[in-house]
């Protein structure tokens, strides 16, 4: 299958995908950044023909347009820095997995250099050492940014449910003094928003289980309502 190269806007990291990655979010290995693939590949897309510049007319200028201003410095409108994402990324855990493979090759590498350098013999050359990385690293990363997504969206489904069975537990107590058929359709929405609490509970277990089988490690439960 064909791979294409896309570059984090926010670090600059090359990552590769395919095209049924074309469209999709992932996020930046290295900077943690979210990261958007291109719903078209590269070299895809039909390129517009390209004319000659008039006599003193800059390359892509139009006729009678004035020279664009110099842009500002990179960056200048984000208001969020490098270090803030940095600090907010939650899986470091799978990053430096991923990283201790390539480190100690690193080392290997400084080593058998300082070695020949200072004690070996020139005629006795180094041995190439191949990179291997370690397989199916990519697809875990992006199955745990899918479960991470999943186990927030519960999150906000259980929230939602607690809220609608209080509005329907106050409209109960207003109504204890009523008309019997109005109490009697107040304890049916009661019990109605109870079921529909309890199953959003149970998403959210399986999506957390899920979660923590794919090597996630921040404990979702915490952010529940009471």
């Amino acid at each position: 299958m064909e791979s294409y190269k896309h570059s984090c806007p926010c670090c600059g990291q090359h990552m590769e995908y395919t095209a049924p990655y074309c469209g999709k979010k992932t996020l930046c290995p290295t900077c943690g950044h979210t990261i958007t693939f291109p719903a078209i590949p590269p070299g895809h897309g039909a390129a517009a023909p390209a004319t000659a510049p008039a006599p003193g007319q800059k390359p892509g200028q139009k006729p009678g347009q004035k020279p664009a201003a110099k842009a500002g410095p990179a960056g200048s409108g984000n208001t969020k820095g490098t270090g803030d994402n940095l600090r907010d990324f939650q899986h470091w855990n799978v990053v430096v997995q991923c990283a201790v493979p390539f480190l100690i090759v690193a080392a290997l590498l400084v080593g058998a250099v300082f070695v020949k350098k200072n004690f070996g013999s020139p005629a006795t050359p180094v041995p190439e050492l191949v990179v291997q990385p370690e397989p199916g690293a990519w697809n875990r990363m992006t199955a745990l940014t899918k479960a991470d997504e999943a186990v927030k969206a519960e999150i906000q489904e259980v929230t939602v449910a607690r809220a609608l069975l209080a509005s329907a537990q106050r409209t109960q107590l207003r109504l204890q003094s009523g008309d019997p058929m109005q109490r009697k359709g107040a304890a049916d929405q009661v019990d109605a928003k109870q079921r529909l609490l309890a199953a959003a509970q149970m998403r959210f277990q399986a999506a957390f289980a899920n979660y923590q089988r794919l090597g996630g490690k921040v404990d979702y439960r915490s952010q529940l309502p009471n």
